[in-house]
């Protein structure tokens, strides 16, 4: 059964470790201190457990993360059933559903967290009249969509240029925590394969590693 966290709010005492998110923002673009300290006042700790839904397929919503720990998934279920995983997010990245938001529609997909996790939130909207305070803002958002769209082309790359055992290699140089992280069949379905398949690929790449240290 999945659980949906309208945010249940850690003590205000965990706010003195959104100094650690610094880093990962400013290298998408310096912020000043001053703007650094006036972003705490817009955004509150959240907890989430395992398998916890931030945002829901099927709903509208303007929730914006900023993951502090953990990991989630985004991904979407089909009308037969299916999940299809798009990405995984880690320890200073977004999550947030930013062209239902701003077409007014409903949520075409769901980000939940795999295990244990905490993100500092806000809204949207919020950070829309937030990010006019200062151009910094506007430099960190518009890096960030530039990697996410990055990220899209290499992934759409990869599905028509490599085969599957290319994919995961590619996936674990690339990602080396999420692969004891993340259950394999999330893998897998992200990957654009079956579990079994990546099973195969996984002893396969074993045994060759073995080879390798025998010789």
């Amino acid at each position: 059964m999945l659980f949906y966290n309208s945010g249940r709010v850690m003590s205000k005492e965990t706010m003195s470790n959104f100094s650690g998110l610094r880093h990962d923002l400013c290298s998408l673009a310096p912020v000043p201190s001053s703007e650094w300290t006036r972003a705490r006042d817009i955004f509150s700790p959240v907890t989430f457990d395992k398998n916890e839904l931030f945002i829901q397929q099927g709903t509208k919503s303007e929730r914006f993360g900023i993951i502090a720990a953990g990991v989630f998934r985004v991904y979407c279920t089909t009308a037969d059933g299916n999940e299809k995983t798009l990405a995984f997010r880690t320890k200073g990245q977004f999550i947030a559903v930013f062209s239902p938001y701003l077409e007014g529609k409903d949520c075409w997909y769901s980000v939940q967290a795999i295990g244990k996790s905490s993100i500092y939130e806000s809204t949207l909207g919020a950070i829309r009249s937030f990010a006019k305070g200062h151009d910094c803002w506007d430099k960190v958002f518009r890096n960030y969509l530039v990697r996410l769209y990055v990220e899209k082309e290499d992934r759409e790359r990869s599905f028509l240029t490599e085969d599957a055992t290319t994919r995961f290699i590619k996936f674990r140089e690339a990602f080396p925590a999420l692969e004891k992280l993340v259950p394999d069949f999330h893998i897998a379905s992200y990957l654009g394969m079956s579990p079994i398949t990546l099973s195969r690929i996984h002893r396969s790449l074993n045994e060759a590693e073995s080879s390798n240290i025998d010789l």
